[in-house]
C-alpha cells in the first residue's frame, strides 16, 4: 500500500511512502476503520510527523496482478505500544478511521517495465 500525508505548515510537507508486510498486515476493524503496524523504515518518520500536524491521509492499495486500485482517505492516529502488544511486533499501531473509499471506474490499468 502507499500512504500520503501532508504538513500544511511547510511548502514541502507532502510525503508518499510505501508500506508493506505479509498478507493480512492491514486489518479491517469495522466498516470505517483499518489498522496496521508501523515499522521502522528509512528512519525519517515523515508520515508520523505530518500526522501530528494534520491527521488527514490518503491510502492506495494496488493489485498489480489485476490492475485494480482501492483509494481510501481518512484520519490517521498513530499509537505507541509495547512491541509485545503491537501488531506483528510493531512498536506503533496506525488506526485509520472515518474512511471514504473509492474504486476508480474504467478499465484496469496495465503496468509494464521497459528493458
Amino acid at each position: 500500500m502507499f500512504i500520503t500525508s501532508v504538513n500544511p505548515e511547510t511548502t514541502r510537507g507532502v510525503d508518499s511512502s510505501h508500506r508493506g508486510g505479509r498478507p493480512g498486515f492491514v486489518r479491517v476493524l469495522d466498516k470505517s476503520k483499518l489498522v496496521w503496524g508501523d515499522y521502522h523504515g528509512k528512519g525519517m518518520f515523515q508520515v508520523l510527523g505530518n500526522t501530528l500536524i494534520c491527521d488527514k491521509v490518503g491510502v492506495a492499495f494496488v493489485d498489480f496482478e489485476r490492475g485494480h486500485t482501492l483509494q481510501v482517505t481518512g484520519s490517521l492516529r498513530v499509537v505507541w505500544v509495547d512491541p509485545a502488544d503491537g501488531i506483528d511486533g510493531s512498536p506503533r499501531v496506525c488506526i485509520l478511521s472515518g474512511m471514504s473509499r473509492q474504486m476508480p471506474s474504467g478499465r484496469p490499468s496495465t503496468l509494464w517495465m521497459q528493458e
